[in-house]
């Protein structure tokens, strides 16, 4: 389909910049229970997206956390029996190729990843009831010689850390007004020392928080704006992969847009957000508004989203990546996206606008359905993406994908898929 209709009823004539190629499932399998966390560590960090992962994390509701060898896609190391109450673990992040931080409950635990032996019993060390509620996600940033911690937890608090100090000790904090919400998710935004995400539950906001300057420093911004208007919607399609059945309306009408997931554009400008009504908003960091609208893709909550990194790829022909001017355009971007409904789909967002003026006004932009896949062993409860090295593939315009996801099997599922560059 290669008509795309904006919101406000104009249509454009608009090419996909990138087609799917072979994709295939594979699923790593190991803990005795859901799957609730997932992080990847690969040798070059670039923002949010990871290139060449080499390591994956994971965190269950067994106990463990395990590491995982991407490559042969089987576990290295299991930690196990350190963890309070034999509690899940909810959150888990690579600080570098030596440290892992892992969450359960309130408290957080520092893991030894050059310990020897497959089993480890031993964590290096904690910071108990470090939360005031339940850890939701960690994130983390290694910077310029300094490494933090973001803590987001069920109080509607943000807590950092300086993770540079042995333990790691509180330096900020950001606490949603009047504590009535939960924080369910938090990203530090790349190439950006003080700058992070925040997502709060039940009033469906997106903190955006200069860390630098405390509390007065976060912008909220609420995602309800963006839900579907009857200007420009497009007729559900049973037989169009860029919309769903009708029943994607009745979750847009009947489910509050709840911000489940956050991901950052490789560029650090846009953030994009996993909502509750089915939807994925796209926002710009710096001016605080919404850029693009996912939506027709789920038909029920949206319990992920990652930005897959093309521009950095380093794709023959293409433009250079990064912020461009206030009239230019930085893009495309090809997102994930993963639901409640088992379905995970790629989106491609053509040019996302870098201000407003190179755009009519009230114009966002459109987004397509590249491919959608089906049938995952279960709910989704997380997804991490990475670009998937190899030369030749590069050099002949085609760019590699791993995409994680945990579930609520005991399984991790994999899917391996290519991206052909098409020329305009």
């Amino acid at each position: 389909m290669d008509e795309v209709e904006y919101r406000n009823g104009c249509t454009t004539r608009n090419r996909p910049s990138f087609a799917l190629d072979d994709s295939h499932w594979s699923c790593f399998t190991g803990h005795k229970g859901e799957v609730l966390s997932l992080d990847l560590l690969g040798p070059q960090e670039n923002g949010s997206a990871v290139m060449g992962a080499s390591m994956l994390a994971s965190g269950g509701e067994d106990s463990t956390c395990r590491i995982w060898d991407v490559a042969a896609g089987r576990a290295i190391r299991c930690y196990t029996g350190m963890f309070d109450d034999n509690q899940g673990i909810s959150a888990v992040a690579f600080l570098d190729k030596d440290r892992l931080f892992a969450a359960t409950k309130t408290s957080i635990y520092e893991l030894d990843l050059r310990a020897p032996g497959i089993v480890v019993k031993n964590a290096v060390g904690s910071l108990p009831d470090i939360a005031d509620d339940m850890i939701n996600q960690i994130s983390v940033q290694a910077r310029r010689g300094s490494k933090k911690v973001a803590v987001a937890d069920d109080s509607g608090k943000v807590t950092l850390l300086d993770a540079s100090l042995r333990p790691p000790k509180p330096i900020r904090t950001f606490q949603f007004p009047g504590g009535e919400d939960f924080c369910t998710c938090v990203a530090f935004r790349p190439r950006v020392q003080w700058d992070l995400a925040c997502g709060f539950h039940s009033t469906s906001t997106l903190g955006l928080w200069d860390s630098s300057r405390g509390q007065r420093g976060c912008r909220a911004i609420s995602v309800e704006a963006g839900s579907l208007s009857a200007a420009g919607a497009k007729d559900a399609d049973a037989d169009d992969p860029t919309t769903a059945p009708s029943a994607v309306s009745s979750c847009q009408l009947f489910n509050p847009p709840y911000i489940n997931g956050l991901s950052f554009s490789a560029d650090g400008r846009f953030v994009a957000v996993a909502k509750g009504n089915g939807e994925v908003g796209v926002y710009d960091f710096v001016e605080g508004s919404m850029v693009a609208l996912l939506e027709g893709g789920h038909s029920t909550s949206v319990a992920g989203v990652s930005f897959l990194d093309v521009q950095g790829a380093d794709l023959p022909g293409k433009g250079a990546s990064g912020v461009r001017g206030r009239s230019g355009r930085s893009g495309p971007f090809i997102l994930a996206s993963v639901g409640n409904d088992r379905v995970l789909n790629l989106w491609e967002c053509p040019l996302l606008p870098a201000s407003g003026n190179d755009v009519p006004s009230g114009i966002m932009t459109p987004a397509r359905v590249l491919k959608r896949f089906s049938g995952l062993p279960g709910k989704p409860n997380w997804m991490v993406s990475a670009v998937r090295p190899c030369q030749e593939a590069r050099e002949a315009g085609v760019v590699c994908f791993q995409i994680f996801v945990a579930t609520t099997s005991a399984h991790i599922a994999v899917l391996n898929t290519c991206l052909v560059k098409q020329e305009q």
